[in-house]
């Protein structure tokens, strides 16, 4: 027998959600567990940006009007230096 624990489940798709509403950030992070999603939250772009550089995601949904950084900026930037995909 390998050295696998044979109970192990496969690696849930890990999104990250960046919204500063947090009655729909709440509703968007329930549907995606729902939907079988590891998600984490942020809630301003300082912070998404201390995040991403720290942890890989497979996905980003991003708010175009976050209270700090217009959303597209935060969009740009995931672009340009990563490989993950934006909603």
């Amino acid at each position: 027998m390998s050295g696998e624990d044979a109970t192990a489940r496969p690696h849930a798709p890990r999104r990250i959600v960046v919204e500063d509403d947090l009655a729909l950030q709440d509703a968007l992070v329930g549907y995606l567990r729902l939907c079988g999603f590891d998600v984490v939250t942020e809630s301003t772009a300082v912070a998404f940006y201390d995040r991403v550089v720290r942890e890989m995601f497979d996905v980003a949904v991003i708010d175009m009007g976050l209270p700090d950084l217009d959303g597209t900026r935060l969009a740009d930037y995931l672009h340009t230096r990563t490989p993950i995909p934006v909603v």
